[in-house]
């Protein structure tokens, strides 16, 4: 009941900092399409930090699924939060919801990273083809450390 106890708290705690994530993606979003560069300083800094606190919440993840693992005498490695379910029987209904939940976040957070990710993309694409028109060269991004004759 112990480990149970923790690893419920371990997934509030991940679908908490998912909610984070995708809070400072949405900032960064905002940032990138009003071109405050403060702002996306900041929010590039939230994502960071809450990066770091997802490296802890592994390790205890880790910690907790070799606990896990050793009491029911299989290898961590085949542990999931599915199985951990199972094996829990109705003692696992609020992790099956918890474990549902997580699901749900990760995947907002996913979607909003791939946004972030299009919009930097299209960004780039027109930085690369405003320095073109002004150098008059075609492809400034084909060719990356390429040398430009400035005295035209």
């Amino acid at each position: 009941q112990t480990l149970t106890n923790a690893l419920e708290a371990l997934i509030t705690d991940e679908i908490a900092g998912k909610t984070r994530l995708e809070a400072e993606l949405e900032r960064q979003e905002k940032a990138i399409v009003t071109a405050m560069r403060d702002e996306l300083d900041l929010a590039t800094r939230g994502i960071e930090l809450e990066l770091g606190r997802e490296l802890d919440r592994s390790r205890r993840r880790i910690a907790i699924f070799a606990r896990l693992a050793a009491h029911w005498g299989v290898s961590a490695n085949a542990l999931t939060l599915g199985s951990i379910v199972e094996r829990l029987g109705s003692a696992g209904t609020n992790l099956e919801r918890l474990r549902n939940d997580l699901r749900t976040s990760i995947a907002a957070v996913l979607r909003k990273n791939r946004r972030v990710a299009r919009l930097v993309h299209v960004h780039s694409g027109l930085v690369n083809e405003t320095v073109s028109t002004l150098l008059g060269v075609a492809g400034v991004d084909q060719e990356p450390g390429a040398l430009f004759e400035a005295r035209g």
